[in-house]
């Protein structure tokens, strides 16, 4: 899996482009339905999570990926702008 991160703005998965202030629906339509622990909502095996608003737009994201996980380190890209 190929990640792109730029901070405050968006990030890609793939071919799927989310952005912060996103509608939770059209996250779903891009990748897939996550699930609902607490506040969060988890994808690609709990190794990233999205926290939406009131208004159900993405508020943030956060990658949880250890060494041995599907999000590793050493294919994470971050980009800087």
């Amino acid at each position: 899996m190929y990640i792109e991160i730029y901070p405050l703005d968006k990030v890609i998965i793939g071919e799927a482009s989310i952005r912060l202030g996103m509608e939770r629906s059209l996250v779903e339509a891009l990748i897939g339905r996550g699930t609902l622990v607490a506040q969060r909502y988890y994808y690609f095996q709990s190794e990233m999570a999205i926290a939406y608003d009131k208004e159900e737009r993405v508020e943030f994201i956060e990658f949880l990926g250890g060494p041995d996980g599907l999000v590793a380190p050493n294919r994470l890209w971050l980009v800087r702008v």
